[in-house]
């Protein structure tokens, strides 16, 4: 058995140890989805006492679809320099950050006033069109380079907790009888969709 304060490595992300922090919200962010001092100051200390690779709590890829209003949207232009701080802050212990981003799905309806939108139309919220689910895998593409330039070393998709991917693999959430819905290869189609597509932008 490997010591937890071994080297190890994530296919290319090379770890100081094998102490992972999993991603876990903290509520830091402000009303409007923006990075605080206090939400560094989390990440700083974890990497100061040694965790090797550190997992962030979820952010959001479109600041119109948040899942709460402490929620850090990662494509608003105010974070881009926050972003780079805590990577940086990060990396100065010789620590590896990954940013988990998430959709919310039907969470998105705890926030007055937005529109909660799903695979399916529910009785508080709305069905994603095609354009719509096209826009949201742009958004995915578009926020995973963000994160590639400001020095992210990784990327998790949110696909649990009933947030929009989990709600797409779901039959139970997932009643499309499109390209998006029914067997499982379809419903697994917006992952794909994000991966092929991301992958392909950052080689």
């Amino acid at each position: 058995m490997k010591d937890i304060w071994q080297k190890d490595k994530i296919k290319d992300i090379e770890l100081k140890n094998r102490i992972v922090r999993s991603a876990t919200n903290e509520h830091l962010g402000t009303i409007d989805g923006c990075i605080t001092d206090d939400y560094i100051k989390v990440y700083h200390d974890l990497a100061k006492s040694g965790v090797g690779l550190i997992i962030t709590s979820h952010m959001a890829i479109d600041k119109n679809q948040r899942a709460d209003v402490t929620h850090i949207c990662v494509n608003d232009s105010r974070n881009k320099e926050k972003l780079k701080l805590l990577t940086n802050t990060v990396h100065d212990y010789g620590s590896k950050i990954i940013a988990q981003i998430s959709y919310p799905g039907h969470h998105g309806s705890k926030i007055e006033g937005q529109v909660a939108k799903t695979p399916s139309e529910t009785d508080n919220t709305k069905a994603l069109s095609i354009e719509e689910i096209k826009e949201c895998v742009r958004s995915y593409v578009k926020t995973i380079e963000l994160l590639q330039r400001v020095g992210f070393d990784g990327v998790q998709l949110h696909m649990a907790h009933g947030y929009l991917l989990s709600e797409f693999l779901d039959p139970f959430y997932n009643k499309r009888t499109d390209n998006y819905g029914g067997t499982a290869n379809n419903r697994y189609r917006i992952i794909h969709e994000i991966l092929t597509e991301a992958t392909n932008s950052i080689k």
